[in-house]
């Protein structure tokens, strides 16, 4: 069992080593909600967000976690357990989100961050295409930038100096290619499932019937239930759906 005292130090060599901004608590009380997330979360095997909800109730700090707070936590926390030797598919197991989709994330706000884009340009931009089904809500901008900011700096991760400019700044080269390299993916693999439709089709058609088939089947019944299946029947050519 890993003991608080050795997670305290650590933490606290952290907390003094990095130049970290606190948007609204103190340092001493990040310092200790800190200490006992870690300590909870290695002698646990709850999911990351589960434990430090726990935490905070235990702390009466009632914050909901945007999905910014929840991407870094679950990164941060998966590093955390790496130090401390934890096999990384057991670690997978206690995202409460996809970790690979989450790990996509996180390798675009990093690239993004260090070609000189904003946190509220970054989420944006992930909110857009990348989660495609949720909206970015800029509330609670100082806090995004204050967790954004630690985490960028724990890892040496530095932010470019870019021109004023309107509008958003264009992805960098690595992420371009990444991007076209995931559509190519994901472009061989709906063709793939077609071919296996088509395949599948080319098999079962001769056993489907016609619509003149079916009709003739149908005027001979009088079970509407039966019908009804009976209809399902109809000969169509599953490699258009």
């Amino acid at each position: 069992m890993i003991t608080k005292e050795e997670i305290s130090k650590i933490v606290r060599c952290n907390f003094d080593k990095y130049d970290y901004i606190f948007y609204k608590h103190s340092k001493e009380y990040m310092i200790n909600l800190r200490i006992e997330t870690t300590f909870a979360i290695l002698n646990s095997e709850l999911k990351f967000l589960e434990v430090i909800e726990q935490v905070r109730k235990k702390n009466i700090l009632n914050i909901i976690m945007n999905r910014l707070e929840m991407d870094i936590y679950q990164t941060s926390y998966k590093d955390c357990c790496l130090y401390y030797n934890i096999p990384l598919e057991n670690i997978k197991k206690r995202y409460s989100d996809k970790y690979e989709e989450v790990e996509e994330r996180m390798m675009f706000r990093i690239e993004l961050y260090k070609e000189g884009w904003s946190v509220e340009q970054i989420e944006k931009y992930i909110h857009k295409y990348l989660i495609k089904n949720d909206v970015y809500n800029k509330r609670n901008g100082l806090r995004n930038n204050q967790i954004f900011y630690n985490y960028m700096l724990r890892r040496g991760f530095y932010k470019k100096e870019r021109e004023i400019r309107l509008g958003r700044p264009s992805l960098p080269k690595g992420l371009k290619e990444y991007i076209k390299n995931k559509h190519s993916c994901k472009l061989r693999e709906n063709m793939r499932k077609k071919y296996d439709a088509s395949t599948a089709y080319e098999k079962i058609k001769e056993y489907l019937f016609s619509k003149e088939e079916v009709d003739e089947i149908v005027s001979k019944i009088d079970n509407k239930s039966i019908i009804e299946k009976v209809k399902k029947l109809e000969l169509f050519d599953i490699t258009k759906k």
